[in-house]
């Protein structure tokens, strides 16, 4: 009789559990499906509600990674100087990264450690060799010259423009002191600490 109780009493138990990890599950699903209806895309721009990056640099990554594969699986075989060249063209364009002023440090990791692992894999260098050290040697921008690059030119189209609404709102204070133009200074001058 005891043995039959004990029986039942872990069937109870795995049946609570179940429909718990159920509930855990649906729970995770409604907060997903949440998040993506409060986003959406706009030309090729992914437009968070909380007015944030990740999401765009997440799927600029997504896309990255999508290349990087493509272009190790096909061209492998290639000389070094075939590789750069497709490095250049395919893993520079990285859309509206010019924008981008609020994001987590995290996500713009991840889409320099994809940047890096890209070029290596396309080498045959080893994961921990150094990033710096390929791109140096092999004479391809890392990603923040490319950024650099990208940033610098879309702030000098839009202090050189003769538009009336660029100019409009280049004299606005949300220009001037609005994130996007504190995190463009940041990445093109030096900012001297002490």
């Amino acid at each position: 009789m005891a043995r039959e109780d004990e029986e039942e009493e872990e069937e109870r138990k795995g049946e609570e559990e179940e429909e718990e990890e159920e509930e855990e599950e649906e729970e995770e699903e409604e907060e997903g499906e949440e998040r993506r209806r409060r986003r959406f895309a706009y030309l090729g721009h992914v437009i968070s509600h909380d007015m944030t990056d990740d999401d765009d640099i997440i799927k600029q990554t997504t896309k990255l990674l999508v290349v990087g594969n493509t272009l190790q699986r096909k061209f492998s075989y290639c000389s070094r100087e075939v590789k750069m060249e497709l490095f250049r063209n395919h893993c520079y364009s990285i859309y509206c990264n010019s924008l981008w002023s609020q994001y987590k440090v995290a996500t713009m990791n991840c889409l320099k450690v994809c940047h890096n692992d890209i070029l290596k894999r396309l080498l045959g260098l080893p994961r921990w060799c150094s990033s710096s050290l390929a791109f140096a040697r092999n004479g391809v921008n890392n990603l923040d010259v490319i950024r650099r690059h990208s940033v610098f030119s879309l702030r000098s189209k839009v202090e050189l423009s003769a538009n009336s609404i660029i100019t409009s709102v280049r004299q606005s204070s949300a220009y001037v002191c609005g994130p996007i133009q504190q995190r463009w200074l940041g990445l093109l001058f030096v900012q001297n600490v002490g």
